[in-house]
């Protein structure tokens, strides 16, 4: 089915994707099949007290259960600047992206306006995207979003504001 993104909020459910789905429909009828419309990606927004939650698709564990090798790139966002002016360093965005492919299959975000970075995840899912394709995008700074491009980074092996894994 089409992407599914909530957000929570105390008593309330709101869906930010259904702007998107109406503007389609309009557009090009009331085919579910119209092009425009992101099929077989899910994502789970989450706004609250604290550090935003936003989490696409395969996490490590999910994928690593269908029998696929991964590779995770993680950026804690105590090292961002923009996180840093703000006084909003809580957090971390995560990529996990197939080993052999490079194909990114999921994404974890828990930091400051991660429900507004999901959609670079949805979009990167969505067209089978690799980790160094997604490399590609420009990032301004100081911003949030710099975060994604370091954990896309980590993943290669090559972020500078990360600590480096232990060699195994």
């Amino acid at each position: 089915g089409m992407t599914h993104s909530s957000v929570s909020l105390p008593g309330k459910r709101i869906f930010p994707v259904a702007a998107l789905a109406r503007r389609v429909v309009a557009q090009r009828g009331a085919r579910a099949d119209a092009p425009g419309f992101v099929r077989g990606v899910d994502a789970h927004c989450e706004e609250h007290q604290g550090p935003q939650r936003a989490v696409v698709r395969n996490g490590e564990d999910a994928a690593k259960e269908q029998g696929i090798k991964v590779k995770t790139g993680k950026f804690i966002m105590s090292a961002n600047g923009k996180s840093l002016i703000t006084k909003e360093e809580r957090g971390f965005i995560k990529i996990v992206a197939d080993e052999e492919t490079d194909v990114i299959l999921g994404a974890q975000m828990m930091c400051a306006r991660a429900t507004d970075m999901i959609g670079e995840f949805v979009t990167a899912i969505a067209n089978k995207m690799t980790v160094a394709q997604l490399l590609k995008g420009m990032r301004a700074h100081p911003t949030y979003n710099e975060g994604i491009g370091e954990a896309l980074e980590e993943a290669e092996g090559g972020a500078i504001h990360v600590v480096p894994k232990k060699k195994k």
